[in-house]
């Protein structure tokens, strides 16, 4: 199967955390 490696584990949940705050925030500053 697909195994996450768990010193990338903590960097892809930062980059979807990131996103999610840039869907937030973009909206309020347009």
């Amino acid at each position: 199967g697909c195994e996450v490696d768990p010193d990338a584990a903590p960097a892809v949940l930062l980059l979807v955390v990131a996103v999610v705050l840039l869907l937030l925030v973009l909206p309020a500053t347009l």
